[in-house]
């Protein structure tokens, strides 16, 4: 989910085209998207405070790496 409002963001999706088709729960913060796509975490307050404000729940992820994850270092 992208955190603005409307506007052509190509590749994201806003929050009322979630809800227009039924979402009501939004992963943010996956490693990928932290790993691949640069997502910091400003973006990732942005998009939180945006799912909330729209009454999106949010299911966060805090971005281990794969090698957090081998090692145990992960929770």
């Amino acid at each position: 989910m992208h955190f603005a409002e409307s506007g052509a963001y190509t590749g994201e999706i806003s929050a009322d085209m979630l809800l227009n088709i039924g979402v009501d729960t939004c992963i943010i913060g996956h490693s990928e998207r932290r790993a691949y796509f640069g997502e910091t975490d400003e973006i990732l307050a942005k998009k939180v405070k945006t799912a909330l404000e729209k009454g999106i729940r949010v299911m966060f992820c805090f971005g281990e790496e794969l090698e957090d994850r081998k090692s145990r270092q992960s929770f």
